[in-house]
């Protein structure tokens, strides 16, 4: 599989292959660093993209930050989509036939193609507001989990937008397996557009290493989130028809870029932007250029322009060119490679192919001193093409841009592929592994932190009784509450399973845990942004630590490492509960369980007057409150599968247990 480090080649097989173990992380934690590797190489390859480009408008003309310039940007790629949208429905009124499908047929193939993508809807931000994320963060990290909580309809399912996909690939006689399933990548569906595969597993990579690369997320997100023609298109297509558009105008609305999705994702850059400037301004220049990479990582994945066809662009220009030169040059004694300069001008325009093409380029691309990758400036090719040289004037300034960025485009052969993304952004840390401490990383995940499930005999759900608050000691308390909020929030790392009631529901508990009010009905958009946000289950916990007189924490490692030895069974339970919140397919309903425990450790802090400010309890109150009617309706759903009923009431009466030796 590290053949795919050169990315100008499609490896369909091998991206079905990783599509399916990034969806079940958890039993192929082993592919974490190849994941690393090929994302770093999609990164890359956006940005080569874009500098080839000679473009009226592109986001890297802003090359310094500027609000107010990155808002001009937008709108005028907003204004371009709306005028073509015009263009296109005055043919429509002219009498031109439908753009996208011919018929209805070939509607149902493209809603089918597109269904690897479509049926991980908002999966680039499953990760990016963690327990590991670090505190500071969280403010800007929660708006975005806020976008992924609306892709999953805030835990209703008929909103839900990857369920409202199914539901119109099963209208249309489409019948998959979820995505998650290994008979998923199968051949025999008939899904093989590798572009849509491409842009579906960049979406699954970017989410993997929220700490190292959210930079490039909240980018993804900015370019992602934007209204699509295509979006328009197929809002109007589908109903001629006879086929539901409502995926699609769902996306036209909610994306909008006034209090919707898009409006979302600028107001974030600009909030982790100004963080930047404040924290370290000397970092702000490389922090957007991460940005604006993740943006071009977005853009590059509608397939209309590769790094294959810029190569071969290269390779057809200097192929005309030999086409007049050769006898020029039938005399020279420069050797690239094995051949003389007239052997290659020959034979490359003789046999113009793809393969001879690729052949020459690698040739040419290690004819040193001629050619010296990643630096156009010392290459002697460009010096020839330069004034004085001896070829000045035998190329136009376009196609010497155009060498230019392919020279610089080539990784030295002794700087690691990934290295070289890190130099075209200026960042300063090249290291390339993701972390295993659990306390700071994530994702983080074993098969051992699987529990050995006991046979419970219990027919029905007996709570136990509250939890003794006057035993609660603030040094043993904090771990344990910072633990739990771990507990329920990666079930949405593979989005296809949310798509179920009991996991509905889960949503809706991490919906409340993050602060929100579960009694609307609408969608929230910039109004939680704009207006005072409440606190989370995180926030209550560092007001706890504040208002003890207690340092406060940066992260999750702090709360940990700030445990006296004399605390240790609570240092260690919560660990474990930290081990099992990372397999959380496997745990679903034990993990249910045990956060139904720590519900009840919630109840006792909040019957202690001395724990909290007055405005942490307030939001503690109505978060216990929306909780507790969530669990009761996920209780309903586990009761009907004794095996998940069992599930959960193990990791009930084990939470329980372990609080019980932990809080003393």
């Amino acid at each position: 599989m590290r053949r795919t480090v050169r990315i100008t080649a499609y490896y369909l097989p091998d991206w079905k292959l990783l599509y399916h173990k990034l969806q079940n992380l958890e039993d192929h934690v082993d592919v974490l660093p190849q994941a690393r590797h090929i994302l770093l190489s999609f990164l890359r390859e956006g940005l080569v993209i874009e500098k080839y480009k000679t473009c009226k408008r592109s986001i890297l003309h802003i090359e310094n930050y500027d609000k107010d310039a990155l808002s001009d940007f937008l709108r005028a790629e907003a204004q371009d989509t709306f005028e073509e949208w015009e263009r296109y429905t005055q043919r429509r009124a002219a009498g031109h036939p439908p753009e996208l499908f011919q018929d209805r047929e070939g509607a149902r193939e493209w809603l089918k193609d597109y269904a690897p993508l479509n049926l991980i809807d908002g999966v680039w931000l499953c990760r990016v507001h963690k327990i590991t994320t670090p505190f500071a963060l969280r403010s800007i990290t929660r708006h975005a989990w806020q976008t992924l909580s609306e892709e999953l309809g805030d835990g209703d399912l008929e909103k839900n937008h990857i369920f409202i996909y199914r539901e119109l690939l099963r209208v249309v006689g489409v019948q998959l397996p979820a995505s998650y399933d290994a008979s998923f990548i199968l051949e025999r569906h008939g899904m093989n557009n590798p572009q849509i595969w491409k842009a579906a597993l960049a979406q699954l990579l970017i989410s993997l290493f929220p700490n190292d690369f959210l930079p490039e997320i909240l980018g993804f997100n900015l370019h992602f989130e934007r209204l699509s023609h295509q979006t328009l298109k197929a809002s109007k297509e589908l109903p001629e028809f006879g086929i539901s558009g409502l995926y699609y105008s769902l996306h036209i609305s909610i994306d909008n870029g006034h209090s919707g999705h898009s409006a979302m994702a600028v107001a974030i850059v600009n909030q982790y932007l100004e963080y930047v400037s404040k924290i370290n301004p000397e970092s702000v220049q490389e922090t957007w250029s991460r940005i604006q990479s993740g943006y071009l990582l977005s853009q590059s994945l509608d397939g209309k322009e590769t790094m294959q066809t810029f190569e071969f662009t290269v390779a057809g220009m200097l192929s005309d060119k030999a086409q007049l030169s050769r006898q020029i040059h039938c005399g020279s004694r420069v050797r690239i490679h094995e051949q003389t300069l007239t052997d290659w001008l020959t034979s490359h325009n003789k046999y113009n192919d793809a393969e001879s093409k690729t052949k020459f380029l690698s040739a040419l691309a290690n004819a040193r001193p001629w050619i010296i990758k990643g630096d156009s400036g010392r290459s002697r090719l460009i010096r020839e093409l330069s004034w004085k040289g001896k070829m000045f004037g035998a190329f136009t300034n376009s196609e010497v841009h155009l060498l230019r960025t392919w020279i610089d485009s080539l990784v030295p052969k002794d700087v690691p592929n990934d290295v070289g993304y890190w130099q075209m952004v200026g960042h300063r840390c090249t290291s390339g592994e993701p972390g295993q401490d659990i306390a700071i990383d994530h994702p983080v995940c074993s098969s051992s932190a699987v529990p050995d499930y006991r046979i419970r005999q219990e027919q029905s759900f007996v709570p136990q009784a509250p939890i003794d608050a006057s035993t609660l000691h603030i040094q043993a308390l904090l771990p344990l509450w910072f633990a739990h909020v771990s507990i329920l929030e990666n079930v949405v790392n593979s989005p296809f399973h949310t798509i179920d009631n009991l996991t509905s529901y889960i949503v809706k508990i991490l919906h409340a845990e993050m602060g929100y009010n579960l009694d609307s009905a609408g969608v929230a958009g910039m109004d939680e942004q704009l207006g005072d946000s409440s606190l989370d289950l995180v926030a209550i916990g560092v007001q706890m630590i504040l208002h003890h007189g207690l340092p406060e924490p940066e992260c999750l490692n702090d709360v940990l490492s700030s445990a006296t030895v004399e605390y240790s069974n609570a240092i260690e339970c919560s660990l474990s509960v930290l081990g099992w919140s990372m397999v959380p397919i496997h745990n679903e309903a034990f993990l249910v369980g045990l956060a139904r425990a720590f519900l009840d450790l919630e109840v006792a802090v909040l019957s202690r007057s001395d724990l909290l400010p007055s405005k942490a309890r307030l939001a503690l109150r109505q978060i216990v409150a929306q909780k507790q009617h969530c669990f009761d309706l996920c209780l309903e759903i586990l009761q009907m599968n004794r095996y998940q009923f069992c599930q959960f009431l193990v990791g009930y009466y084990m939470a329980r247990e372990q609080l019980q030796t932990s809080l003393v």
